[in-house]
């Protein structure tokens, strides 16, 4: 199974050969380019005179007169067809959220500045130094004056240096991330969005939205989910 934009388009004469319910994906249409990809079901036989053919097209009101050249196959195994049911177009995507502005770093402040704030809080801070007990000639040493020079040269204790930290424990490694385009993935996509959204490209785009990555990433694995998206369909049959 692979997207619709680069199979084969159909011709009138294969056009005039369709049974009611066949199935088909819209593809190269220019007015309403939110259909190409989409498929539907064939719902009138091909009018010869306007070249055209009765389509409902999934998620359309209302079945469409489409050329030949703007149909290509569905991508369905042999024998799978799918009914399709008039509804409305699927609402536009939300716009992201845009990203809030990054803070702008502070200027620093030139030197002369700096150096004056510094010197000036160095002044703040710095505390008197206690004045030394002069003692008279004529006065006489007693033992108090004698425990207050001795408290007055006694040198404060170190501080034992604090214990080093252990070694915090390793961060465990993270769980690894489900690659974006998995069995269980599509398996996810089928079961919400059901088997109307069963084009290589709708599911593609799928992925690619749960992933968060940029439309048209997974085109290079286009053949890889048009496997997949067949054994699903498979093992669901």
């Amino acid at each position: 199974m692979s997207d619709s934009d680069d199979d084969e388009t159909y011709t009138a004469e294969e056009a005039a050969t369709f049974s009611l319910g066949f199935n088909v994906c819209v593809c190269g249409l220019t007015s309403k380019p939110e259909l190409n990809g989409r498929m539907g079901a064939i719902t009138k036989a091909f009018d010869a005179e306007s070249g055209r053919i009765n389509v409902q097209v999934e998620g359309t009101p209302k079945p469409i007169a489409l050329k030949p050249a703007n149909l290509a196959p569905s991508g369905l195994p042999a024998g799978v067809q799918l009914p399709i049911l008039p509804g409305s177009d699927p609402p536009p995507p939300k716009p992201k959220a845009a990203k809030p502005p990054k803070p702008k770093a502070a200027k620093p402040k030139p030197a002369a500045a700096a150096a004056s704030s510094s010197s000036a809080s160095q002044e703040a801070t710095a505390a008197p130094e206690p004045k030394k007990r002069k003692l008279s000639k004529s006065a006489p040493r007693t033992d108090d004056d004698e425990a207050d020079d001795d408290d007055a040269d006694a040198k404060p204790p170190k501080a034992k240096g604090s214990p080093k930290p252990k070694g915090s424990p390793k961060p465990k490694s993270k769980a690894k991330a489900e690659p974006p385009v998995s069995k269980a993935a599509i398996v996810a996509i089928v079961d919400e969005h059901g088997v109307h959204d069963l084009t290589a490209k709708s599911v593609r785009e799928h992925l690619e939205r749960r992933a968060g990555l940029d439309p048209g990433s997974l085109k290079p694995e286009k053949a890889r989910i048009g496997e997949i998206i067949d054994e699903v369909l498979q093992e669901r049959l």
